[in-house]
């Protein structure tokens, strides 16, 4: 019981005396491949070899590179995974276009990285845009996520 204690104890001082790099549950080291997924079902899939908060901040940030993600971020609840941690480059890479490639019905290909839901919030809002009135939208579920 002793030994365990002074694993903890070595946990906790590591993470607040330790550098400022927090990892997630299975993120390891090396290249990470990860998943945003948005509430609204939409999903993005990256690889980097910083940590996944540095990562995941610099996407969101208002000037980040991806203007998908940029959007949801602002407008729609996210969680991130880690899918794989540790690996080389080249098996970083094939891992996130394999998950890709191989998404489930329902989700359409962005690009090499992105996948759109059939409930994204933006094509809801295109929608609307188009005339439909807010309670005829409101009547179908386009506010609402199917569970």
């Amino acid at each position: 019981m002793r030994e365990d204690f002074s694993e903890l104890c070595v946990v906790a001082r590591t993470w607040w005396d330790g550098d400022d790099v927090r990892f997630l549950p299975g993120e390891a080291g090396g290249h990470t491949v990860f998943e945003i997924e948005f509430w609204d079902g939409c999903r993005f899939f990256g690889c980097t070899r910083e940590s996944l908060f540095q990562r995941v901040a610099s996407l969101v940030d208002p000037f980040g590179s991806s203007a998908f993600v940029v959007e949801h971020a602002f407008r729609v609840a996210y969680v991130v995974r880690c899918v794989a941690s540790g690996l080389p480059e080249d098996q970083a890479l094939r891992l996130r276009q394999l998950l890709v490639s191989q998404a489930p019905v329902g989700l359409a290909r962005l690009g090499g990285t992105t996948l759109r839901a059939e409930t994204c919030f933006q094509l809801q809002a295109l929608s609307l845009e188009r005339g439909m009135p807010f309670h005829e939208a409101a009547a179908q579920g386009l506010f609402e996520r199917d569970q």
